[in-house]
């Protein structure tokens, strides 16, 4: 697939509990709510493909969220945890009830945490390419990451190398253009920015440990998708989220990546749609007037 031709955005921020945060937002009023997160080690340059298709219908936020991207961070936010929690405050800063949230990859423990502690402000989830229960199946380097300080601190300086490497083995059919690249090169090639990032994974024995203890107990309607073909995270790791959230469905994206959503296109759309279509009763017949 050729890479996005969706012409350059401006870089939009607003300031969070203290913290300047980058965002992008599509208003449509009456239409539900989608807040969208970054991958890691990517921004909300993820969303560019699929952004203009998914406009017609929704009230799209995207933010990345702090410490990743080009939002600001600060160690007390750099847990899944502390993340959902900042979500609360993102909808009351910009008006916003309830959303269906999307998160991908970091995104996915932060809105587990998000819809077990504030259910009232969150419809529904769409997760994919993420932890959300310890331990995960990751790849090693992952692993690695994951469980030893040493080589946090030895990854550390090669966080541009890190990124360049995470996007020629997560994609199996998309190309993220050139600014996008250089966006997620240049933001990971920050030393603290990018340390920052890792000690979120630090965090996962702890927080992915809670955060799957709650999972039998979550009421939020819940789509769980997957790269058929992930190389960081298996889909393993879907099928058993699948079997712990109640009210779950499970969907493998043929032939994708890591990065699955970019990887299905049109697919993953068309899935999404669907989805939003049938946790908001009557939206097809307003979206027809």
């Amino acid at each position: 697939m050729a890479p996005s031709l969706i012409p350059d955005h401006p870089v939009q921020y607003r300031t969070i509990n203290g913290l300047k945060v980058r965002y992008r937002e599509h208003v449509r009023a009456g239409a539900p709510c989608l807040l969208m997160t970054n991958a890691w080690p990517q921004s909300i340059r993820c969303w560019d493909s699929s952004w203009d298709s998914l406009a017609g219908d929704y009230h799209l936020l995207a933010i990345d969220m702090p410490g990743f991207g080009l939002s600001q961070g600060q160690p007390g936010i750099m847990t899944p945890s502390a993340q959902g929690r900042f979500f609360v405050d993102v909808l009351d800063t910009f008006g916003l009830d309830a959303v269906h949230g999307i998160g991908p990859d970091v995104g996915v423990p932060a809105m587990l945490h998000f819809a077990q502690h504030y259910p009232d402000r969150v419809r529904s989830l769409v997760i994919f390419d993420g932890p959300g229960y310890y331990p995960p199946q990751l790849s090693w380097t992952l692993k690695a990451i994951t469980a030893s300080s040493a080589v946090r601190q030895l990854v550390a300086p090669f966080g541009n190398i890190f990124a360049f490497e995470a996007m020629r083995r997560g994609y199996r059919r998309f190309r993220p253009s050139k600014v996008a690249l250089a966006e997620y090169r240049k933001v990971n090639g920050l030393r603290g920015s990018f340390s920052g990032t890792l000690n979120y994974l630090a965090s996962y024995p702890t927080e992915l440990s809670a955060i799957g203890n709650g999972l039998a107990r979550m009421e939020t309607p819940t789509l769980v998708c997957w790269g058929e073909e992930d190389p960081f995270l298996a889909p393993q790791n879907a099928k058993e989220l699948h079997k712990r959230i109640p009210r779950s469905e499970l969907y493998i994206l043929s032939g994708c990546g890591h990065f699955s959503h970019e990887d299905a296109g049109y697919e993953f759309v068309s899935l999404l749609n669907d989805w939003i279509n049938r946790q908001e009763p009557g939206l097809r017949q307003r979206q027809a007037r």
